[in-house]
């Protein structure tokens, strides 16, 4: 029995999605590339934390160093998001070949570790260094992208 003032409506199927394909068409993740992308955004807010705090207790003087904290994060930030290669997932508003970007990564966890380390917490500092180290090796397909090689 029609109901009145209903539109008839059809109903379409999704097109059938490949198992290795998500919505967007990228590569689905695996669980341990989604879990080493995490932790590695944990790292980068830390290392972000740290070189803040380095700063803060390298500056005398109470406004120098809020300014030094918060400047030292935001250049290494800046740098961070600014350079970054071609294929990023993210657009690159100055592309950098692989490696360079690899050096900017090596510099800004390798700041991230001797500011810590700087601080008077060398165990942490070590600890904090091999978390960075397993999560490069959790990512071995970036690996291969910032060197070059598909």
């Amino acid at each position: 029995m029609p109901t009145r003032g209903m539109v008839p409506t059809t109903i379409t199927k999704p097109p059938p999605h490949s198992g290795s394909r998500c919505l967007e068409g990228r590569p689905q993740m695996s669980p341990v590339t989604a879990f080493a992308l995490g932790v590695r955004f944990l790292l980068e807010v830390a290392g972000l934390m740290l070189m803040g705090a380095w700063a803060a207790s390298s500056v005398d003087g109470t406004p120098w160093r809020w300014l030094a904290a918060l400047a030292l994060p935001a250049a290494a930030a800046t740098i961070w998001g600014v350079f970054r290669i071609p294929d990023d997932p993210k657009a690159a508003p100055v592309e950098v070949p692989g490696p360079v970007r690899l050096l900017i990564e090596i510099g800004f966890f390798g700041g991230a570790t001797a500011a810590l380390a700087s601080l008077g917490q060398p165990e942490a500092a070590m600890a904090f260094g091999a978390v960075v180290l397993a999560d490069y090796a959790l990512l071995p397909g970036r690996m291969r992208r910032l060197m070059g090689q598909k």
